[in-house]
C-alpha cells in the first residue's frame, strides 16, 4: 500500500508569548538559531536532528496559554551528562531515574511549561 503522504521529516512548532525567553532556554539545552522571522515573531533552532519551532500565536487561533496533553521526548545516548547540565538550573518534573520498561529518563519544564522528557535506553 502506497502511503498517504510522502514524509521526510518532522518538526514541532510551539505557541510562545515568551520567544526572548524560549530561544535562551533552549540555547542552554544546546539548540542554536538557524533562521528568524522579526525578533519576536518566530524562530527555528536546530541540534544535531532536532528541529524546534517557536512562533507567537496565529492571531485566528485562541491562544490563552501554552498547553499540550504530552510532552516533547528526546531520545538520547548521554542522559547522566544532560542531567548533570540541566538539573541545576532547569524546572524539574522528575528527576534522572531507570524504568522496569528499559530506559533511563528525566523531565524538565521548559519557560511555556511544556514538558520534555530526556531518554536513554539501558544496557
Amino acid at each position: 500500500m502506497k502511503p498517504l503522504i510522502d514524509m521526510s521529516s518532522l518538526s514541532i512548532i510551539l505557541y510562545s508569548n515568551q520567544i526572548a525567553k524560549s530561544i535562551a532556554f533552549y540555547k542552554r539545552l544546546g539548540f542554536e538559531v538557524v533562521n528568524q522571522i522579526g525578533t519576536n515573531e518566530w524562530v527555528m533552532l536546530s541540534f544535531e536532528q532536532c528541529t524546534i519551532m517557536l512562533s507567537k500565536p496565529i492571531q485566528s487561533i485562541e491562544f490563552i496559554k501554552p498547553t499540550f496533553t504530552r510532552s516533547i521526548y528526546f531520545n538520547v545516548q548521554n542522559c547522566a551528562q544532560i542531567w548533570e547540565i540541566v538539573s541545576s538550573w532547569a524546572i524539574i518534573e522528575y528527576p534522572m531515574q531507570d524504568f522496569d520498561y528499559g530506559m533511563r529518563e528525566f523531565a524538565i519544564r521548559d519557560t511555556n511549561g511544556y514538558l520534555l522528557q530526556f531518554g536513554e535506553e539501558l544496557g
